[in-house]
């Protein structure tokens, strides 16, 4: 038999909470089985499953790392400048000498 997970466990190798697993199993991201009768039954995640989550999210971050790279030397809306203080003038303390 398949390695069954709870979404303790997987929450805990993802480093995320169990409601962001519970999200996943929701949206059809990550796929799970109930053990027993709705609402009651209590959710598995198969090692497998899992892993096939991590290398669809690992495939999908590579894809994303790669259009933010060759956003950044575009240019598009940095100047390389730090930003203006946002103090004006009327807000600096006065010279009482």
């Amino acid at each position: 038999m398949n390695d069954l997970l709870t979404v303790t466990e997987v929450a805990r190798t993802l480093r995320l909470s169990k409601l962001a697993i519970y999200r996943r199993i929701a949206d059809g991201s990550l796929g799970a089985i109930r053990l027993g009768p709705p609402p009651a039954g209590r959710l598995r995640i198969p090692a497998a499953e899992l892993e096939r989550f991590l290398e669809a999210s690992s495939h999908e971050h590579a894809k994303s790392g790669a259009a933010a790279v060759s956003s950044v030397g575009s240019g598009a809306g940095t100047t390389g400048a730090p930003a203006p203080s946002r103090r004006s003038a009327s807000a600096a303390p006065a010279d009482r000498g």
